[in-house]
Formats: C-alpha cells, sequence, structure tokens
C-alpha cells in the first residue's frame, strides 16, 4: 500500500488514475486519493473488492466530469451506487463495467440519457433484452459477451444503432438463427461470435 499512499501524495496533478489488484483497498483509502484529484477524467479499477457505494457516491462528487470510468470484477459496490455515478457523470464516453452487479435500470437510463457514450463494455454481466429496449447513445463499441440471458430482441434494437461498428456477442445462447442472421444489416466492422450453440456457419 505504500505506492498508493505516495500516489496520494501526488494526487491532484493525476489526470488519470488506474488501480487494479489490491484487495484490501478501502473506501476511506481511495476517497482520500480522489478528495485531491480535481482534474480526474479517467478512472479504472479492477478486483478491488472492498470498494462499495461509498466510492462511486464520492466520485459524483469529486469527479463529474469523468469520461473515462472502468470498474471491473466484483467488489462490494451494488447496483445503486452504480445508478447514481451513471446518472450524475454526464461526460462519460468510455465506460466498462464488465463483471459488476449493475441492473437494468441503471444500464437502461444509461442509453437512453448518455448523448455522448461511444464505447461500452457490460461482459459477463445479469442482464436482460430490458436494459436494450432504447439506445439513444452513439455506440461504437459494444461488448455484451456473456449475456448469456440476452435474446434477438436486442439484436433488433441494435440494428436501429447507427453508429455501432464493433460488437461483441461470445457466448449468448439465447440468440437464434433469426438474430444472427438480423446482425448482416448492421455495418460492423468487427464482430466476435463465438461459443453460440445456435452459430452454424461464418458470417
Amino acid at each position: 500500500m505504500k505506492s498508493l499512499k505516495s500516489t496520494a501524495n501526488c494526487s491532484r496533478h493525476l489526470s488519470s488514475l488506474h488501480i487494479a489488484n489490491h484487495p484490501e483497498l478501502t473506501d476511506l483509502q481511495l476517497q482520500h486519493m480522489l478528495g485531491q484529484c480535481t482534474n480526474l477524467h479517467t478512472l479504472f479499477i479492477r478486483n478491488c473488492p472492498k470498494l462499495s457505494n461509498d466510492s462511486l457516491c464520492f466520485l459524483t462528487k469529486t469527479a463529474p466530469k469523468l469520461h473515462t470510468f472502468s470498474w471491473i470484477g466484483t467488489s462490494a459496490a451494488s447496483d445503486e451506487g452504480f445508478s447514481l455515478l451513471l446518472h450524475k457523470c454526464q461526460d462519460l464516453i468510455y465506460v466498462n463495467l464488465s463483471g459488476t452487479n449493475c441492473s437494468n435500470i441503471a444500464l437502461g437510463q444509461l442509453l437512453i440519457d448518455n448523448l455522448r457514450l461511444v464505447s461500452l463494455d457490460i461482459s459477463f454481466c445479469a442482464l436482460t433484452d430490458e436494459a436494450f429496449s432504447t439506445i439513444r447513445a452513439p455506440l461504437h463499441f459494444l461488448n455484451l459477451q456473456g449475456c448469456s440471458m440476452i435474446t434477438d430482441k436486442t439484436v433488433e434494437t441494435l440494428c436501429t444503432v447507427g453508429s455501432l461498428r464493433h460488437l461483441a456477442l461470445a457466448y449468448n445462447d439465447q440468440i437464434t438463427p433469426t438474430g444472427l442472421n438480423l446482425l448482416r444489416s448492421i455495418p460492423l466492422k468487427t464482430l466476435r461470435i463465438f461459443g453460440n450453440r445456435y452459430l452454424y456457419s461464418k458470417r
């Protein structure tokens, strides 16, 4: 934790902060750093299991101008915290919530309200078609890998997102051949699709 203390001493100059694999990092320790990060626009947190909604709430007050937010893996944070941050931080452009507890409601609101969001990674989240019923965000990249409850209905909505160019749909067994055929109408540059039981031919 010594390196994190050193980071805190110069945090007022930071615009980007990346912290990964710190199982003992607490909300208070993170907030001590964030409290001085007045210029922070990029935050990357990965596998810090003790961090909770308190840190997410603190972020909405100290870093409202975040444009890149990545919170990956299991933590003590719940959907309440994610919902608050996604609602308050209106400048988000890149969001990664892979493997978190983000819900349909929080994500659905983000996709409707945020008209700047271009990149979204929500792989391995327990989301359903409800989260994607309406998409107004100008998504360019979307990772739905491991979101095993989404169906052809979500693919239908994605067909209406004219800006979408990169899509990951691996391990989505509820998407049928009908949904796979719908993908042909999306002008994608890259498509990652494997681990689907209905996949019988290359796109």
